[in-house]
């Protein structure tokens, strides 16, 4: 019988008998065969139908030929899996040592992957809240955006994350974003980009006994025109420090009729708005669970 199958038909006897076993005190406790220290042969991923092995393998501390003591071990497996699960691409991580030799052993990583692609409604309200729309637009249905947006969390099976959407009523929208975590062999460095449009026929020009009025010419034309572009750079050194860089350009276009109710909607003497924006963010993330944190 070989090293891997004796491994496997351990873990089956262990299950089976660890009842039994603690009942009977004239029997030596398993957890003492564990050996001081264990040498990993191999790391084996299941279950990602989807997602590439090297996204996996990215979180994973713990390497082949190294040597760790069984503590060590221990708590640096429940530590990977932490960081696997945090990817928020599977609803479950396992991580199993299986015993292949004496002081050896082979990590099995099972996962359980989630549904990817998520459709997305929007309907909401143009105005500033409901109190807003209720009262001082008279509830006004023409002042509601809908749409629907298309969601794709693990495109390639890389992490990358696609967003599509379109947006009609008040505000007529489109948006698409595109990121990639890793574009390195050594998966550290990631970009993102994004682009967003969107117009308006009845824009705010001024306000009035603490009220925003509200303005739309005879012919509905279209009186603001507003689009944006960015361009996003990571960089990940380690498992839990996040650098990001981001680079923007937006370009912003108001209808003439717009300054006969207000000449000094733009103070610069032209009906166009550029600008470039950078920023820098910096995040350490040590939470147990994106989602549901209890420490970290």
């Amino acid at each position: 019988m070989s090293y891997r199958f004796f491994g496997l038909f351990l873990l089956v006897f262990i299950g089976n008998n660890l009842d039994n076993l603690a009942q009977d005190e004239s029997k030596e406790p398993i957890l003492n065969i564990a050996p001081e220290r264990v040498l990993i042969n191999n790391i084996y991923i299941i279950g990602n139908e989807k997602t590439k092995k090297n996204i996996i393998l990215r979180e994973i501390d713990l390497q082949t030929a190294i040597y760790y003591d069984w503590e060590e071990l221990i708590q640096t497996i429940e530590s990977d899996k932490k960081k696997i699960y945090n990817l928020q691409l599977f609803n479950n991580v396992e991580i199993t040592p299986l015993f292949t030799g004496p002081e050896q052993i082979e990590l099995l990583v099972t996962v359980t992957e989630r549904w990817y692609i998520i459709p997305n409604l929007i309907f909401n309200l143009a105005d500033r809240n409901l109190a807003e729309w209720w009262t001082n637009q008279n509830r006004d249905l023409s002042r509601v955006n809908f749409g629907a947006r298309l969601i794709h969390n693990n495109v390639g099976g890389r992490n990358e994350k696609l967003r599509i959407g379109g947006q009609w009523g008040f505000v007529r929208a489109f948006e698409v974003l595109y990121s990639k975590p890793y574009i390195d062999k050594k998966q550290k460095h990631g970009l993102a980009v994004q682009y967003t449009y969107f117009t308006q026929k009845t824009i705010p020009v001024r306000s009035e006994n603490n009220r925003q009025v509200f303005y739309r010419n005879e012919n509905e034309d279209v009186l603001r025109r507003n689009s944006s572009a960015f361009l996003r750079y990571t960089y990940r050194g380690s498992y839990y420090n996040f650098h990001f860089l981001t680079l923007g350009y937006t370009n912003t276009r108001i209808n003439d009729d717009v300054f006969s109710q207000n000449p000094n909607y733009f103070i610069h003497g032209d009906n166009r708005l550029n600008f470039f924006m950078m920023s820098y963010n910096f995040r350490h993330d040590n939470r147990d669970n994106i989602a549901y944190a209890t420490e970290g």
